[in-house]
């Protein structure tokens, strides 16, 4: 996981970096948020045997789901 988290964090390093994310974001935060975003309560939800395993496509869904919450936050208002 903390391999994940790095690899996230940089990817927002770059977001802003690339003015794709206000200046003042903090991508340990973006990245905190985007997990928190992505993941949810599935982990929780699955460990108590109410849901199984997620679908490639339901994966996917919630990848660009976290990502466009995420945009929202973090984006520079037009």
């Amino acid at each position: 996981m903390p391999t994940m988290v790095a690899m996230i964090t940089k990817l927002m390093q770059q977001l802003c970096a690339t003015g794709e994310f206000r200046a003042e974001t903090d991508p340990a935060d973006a990245a905190e948020t985007y997990i928190s975003l992505l993941m949810g309560e599935v982990p929780l939800r699955q460990a108590l045997g109410r849901l199984g395993p997620l679908s490639g496509d339901d994966i996917a869904l919630r990848a660009t789901r976290a990502m466009d919450h995420l945009r929202r936050i973090y984006t520079r208002k037009a």
